[in-house]
């Protein structure tokens, strides 16, 4: 995993961001623009990629949050259910946990797209 770490004289913050990349630019998750990005610079330091955590630093509570939904895009309410349905049929929960990840992919996709267009209307 890739991490944007802000640094002032050398000394990282103790927040850090998971990346991600939109049209080009290395941003962190946790912002739909790619803002701040690798490289930029302000008055609180300079925002450099690290391939590990450092001591002390810890991930930003939305990165973990959208990490977190994108490992596992099922919510709990369905984690439970299908966790039921294996005690009487774990064949039955394997199927059923493949259909609500492909169900959960289509909407996530959808809402995607429609965050998409809504920018674009904005721009």
């Amino acid at each position: 995993m890739t991490y944007l770490i802000r640094t002032l004289r050398n000394k990282p913050h103790v927040i850090a961001h998971l990346v991600h990349e939109v049209e080009g630019r290395v941003g962190v998750l946790c912002s739909q623009k790619a803002r701040p990005a690798a490289g930029d610079r302000s008055l609180g330091g300079e925002w450099r990629l690290a391939d590990a955590l450092p001591q002390g630093v810890r991930l930003c509570q939305h990165c973990q949050k959208k990490q977190g939904k994108l490992d596992n895009p099922l919510p709990a309410r369905v984690e439970r259910e299908l966790a039921q349905l294996a005690l009487w049929d774990a064949h039955a929960a394997a199927l059923q946990r493949e259909k609500m990840l492909a169900l959960y992919g289509q909407k996530r996709a959808a809402n995607s797209g429609a965050k998409t267009k809504k920018r674009r209307k904005l721009l």
